[in-house]
């Protein structure tokens, strides 16, 4: 009851302002019908009606919206799994770019903030919310993924392709500067950190190549005419008529359920078509990207070289048992053992019966 009592990002929120256009005109149509027909006109309306209605149940709308939303839905997580996060590159920066001094500590914070800066470039290309929150670079220096000079030179690169692979390019070289300088241990360790940060670079131009490769256009019409002529179909197909149940004239009780099922199957597609926009169930980019700077400066600075005092754990010299409180005790369960370990036991009793049987 608390889900379906829900507003935001609700299936009523969706498709409220269809549903009262399709309300209004089906109530149009049985004052039409009632108080403005005459009986031949009445017939026609009739002849009509039922034609719609034998049109409308032959239309493959399920298998057609279902195979829609699928599509959809799939694409949706894909998007979902590529976004990346600058906390794997941290954890590995911090780890393998070693040095307490200001500059190892400039090092891992610059490479971490030019990461955060083509995470933010990406998203700026296919995301209105960002783009209206970072419109211009000035506004990447104010928030402080982008130095001055950084913005020059970014400015002056001569290119009309998409300049979010600019960072990831910086942070590559810086990791390569680092290696000549001796923090890093060997080329390997250079080289788990380049991987690192190229990976990052492809999650992001996957998310690019997502928003520029969209499902086509002319299936996605196709969908949208079959809901919107099927819910017209039942405007005059499901009308009862002076020979009908009396209770369903003025309001199809099923035929709208059936309208919000359709709609809102369609609604939910769409939404999903586009997941970096304004719909209430798209993917939250704002609150990402001011995690993505904040956590990544938090590991690679004032986590750096920071490791607890460890010794024996509480279980060293005992059988491990996790204790329960008294509100989960009752969710406890035993140890999945496995379907076949009980094998040689089936094999006792189906060789037992066998011989009961001889």
């Amino acid at each position: 009851v608390k889900i379906l009592r829900s507003w935001n990002g609700s299936v009523y929120k969706m498709i409220w302002p269809e549903l009262l256009i399709f309300c209004l005109i089906y109530l149009s149509l049985s004052i039409t019908y009632h108080l403005l027909l005459n009986e031949f006109q009445k017939e026609h309306f009739e002849t009509v009606a039922k034609y719609c209605d034998e049109f409308s149940r032959k239309l493959p709308l399920s298998f057609v919206l279902g195979f829609f939303v699928s599509t959809v839905v799939y694409r949706f997580w894909i998007q979902f799994n590529n976004i990346a996060w600058p906390a794997d590159v941290a954890i590995k920066v911090n780890a393998l770019i070693s040095g307490k001094d200001e500059e190892g500590r400039m090092l891992r914070r610059t490479i971490m903030r030019y990461i955060c800066a083509g995470y933010v470039f990406a998203f700026c290309s296919i995301s209105a919310p960002i783009k209206k929150r970072f419109p211009t670079l000035e506004h990447f220096v104010l928030a402080g993924f982008l130095l001055p000079n950084e913005k020059i030179i970014f400015e002056n690169i001569p290119t009309t392709i998409n300049k979010y692979v600019i960072p990831f390019v910086w942070a590559a070289n810086l990791v390569q500067k680092a290696k000549k300088e001796g923090r890093t241990k060997d080329q390997m360790t250079a080289h788990i950190l380049i991987s690192a940060i190229n990976d990052f670079r492809g999650k992001s131009g996957m998310l690019t190549s997502l928003d520029s490769v969209t499902i086509p256009l002319a299936y996605t019409q196709v969908v949208i005419l079959a809901v919107f002529i099927f819910c017209t179909a039942c405007l005059m197909g499901r009308y009862k008529f002076d020979d009908g149940d009396e209770a369903d004239y003025h309001l199809p009780l099923l035929t709208i359920f059936q309208f919000i099922f359709y709609m809102g199957w369609l609604k939910v597609a769409l939404s999903g078509l586009h997941a970096f926009g304004d719909d209430d169930d798209d993917f939250e980019l704002n609150s990402l990207i001011d995690m993505a700077l904040q956590e990544s400066y938090l590991i690679v600075d004032q986590m750096y070289d920071v490791l607890p005092e460890y010794g024996h754990d509480i279980f060293w010299n005992k059988r491990v048992e996790i204790p329960y409180t008294e509100m989960s005790i009752m969710t406890m369960k035993d140890f999945y053992i496995g379907s076949a370990t009980t094998y040689q036991f089936l094999i006792f009793v189906l060789h037992f019966l066998k011989a009961i049987r001889v």
